[in-house]
């Protein structure tokens, strides 16, 4: 008896689904002029194959649902880092060199290591090399350093005025606060937020006199009410002196530079997220290849 050629698995397949359909495995088997246990065989085959099938689109669907969920969770860390203006919180790391030697926080909760945050924010590039969130995330880093840079100017001015016109004449000023206060003026005025809300307390006590502002302790233990008064003015000019000066003005200039590449952020993570899951391939999709990917040009310069 001559040997039977090979069943495709488009053959077995049918098989199947005519099986399933109710035909008896003689009639297949008379109607495919096969031996009716090979027929009955290769329907078992097709099954199992078909269940293997189901099982690993699961496994598969499920997997790229954790995939897309940490590299969108990278997203979100992105989105939070940029609302403070701290340099170098969007770096390829995006954690600081602190964090680099230890484990930080995932996305979910708990903590990943330093291996595989860089390999998630890998994957992040590798999907979205030409994404304009990484244009606008190297505005913001050259903005935040502007802008603590100017910042900084302020601090060192208000600290020499508090040194030279403030703690000569009243020795029980609180400095470190004086100079806060100082700053949290220019800041708001640089943000366009405004101070006129905050309000003078003074207290006294056993004939002692004090004088806070903005939840500040400007001072403690004047000895008299005119003290009080006097500290007060010339607080008040202090404050309206460096609103007005040419530092606050270009700390505000440096903030809306800021402010501007951090709602880039905010749109183009918004972009993402809505969309729910990210378009291409990268090493860490499953079933793709495990050798690594030579990352696009463009991709290096954004993480730079």
């Amino acid at each position: 008896m001559p040997r039977e050629s090979r069943v495709s698995e488009a053959e077995r397949r049918e098989w199947l689904a005519a099986w399933e359909r109710g035909a008896r495995i003689d009639e297949i088997a008379k109607k495919a002029r096969r031996n009716a246990r090979t027929v009955s065989a290769q329907i078992e085959r097709a099954r199992q194959e078909r269940e293997q099938h189901e099982v690993h689109a699961g496994l598969l669907k499920d997997a790229y649902k954790k995939h897309y969920d940490e590299l969108l969770g990278i997203v979100e860390e992105i989105k939070r880092a940029a609302e403070r203006p701290v340099p170098g919180s969007l770096s390829p790391d995006r954690r600081g060199a602190s964090a680099r030697a230890q484990d930080v926080p995932s996305p979910s909760g708990g903590t990943v290591s330093k291996f595989r945050r860089e390999l998630l924010d890998d994957a992040l590039c590798q999907h979205v090399p030409r994404s304009p969130l990484w244009q606008a995330c190297r505005k913001w880093e050259d903005t935040a350093y502007d802008r603590n840079f100017q910042m900084e100017e302020v601090r060192k001015t208000a600290t020499e005025w508090v040194d030279q016109q403030v703690r000569p004449k009243f020795p029980e000023v609180a400095t470190e606060a004086f100079v806060e206060n100082l700053c949290l003026a220019a800041t708001r005025t640089a943000e366009s937020v405004g101070f006129s809300q905050l309000k003078y307390v003074p207290s006294e006590s056993n004939a002692r006199f004090a004088l806070h502002w903005a939840g500040l302790l400007l001072a403690n233990n004047l000895p008299t009410q005119t003290k009080l008064d006097e500290l007060q003015e010339l607080h008040h000019q202090l404050i309206s002196k460096l609103t007005g000066s040419q530092l606050v003005g270009r700390l505000k200039s440096a903030h809306e530079e800021w402010a501007g590449a951090r709602d880039a952020i905010w749109r183009e993570a918004e972009v993402l997220l809505l969309r729910g899951m990210l378009p291409g391939l990268c090493e860490l999709c499953p079933g793709s290849e495990t050798k690594k990917r030579k990352k696009p040009r463009k991709q290096k310069e954004a993480r730079k």
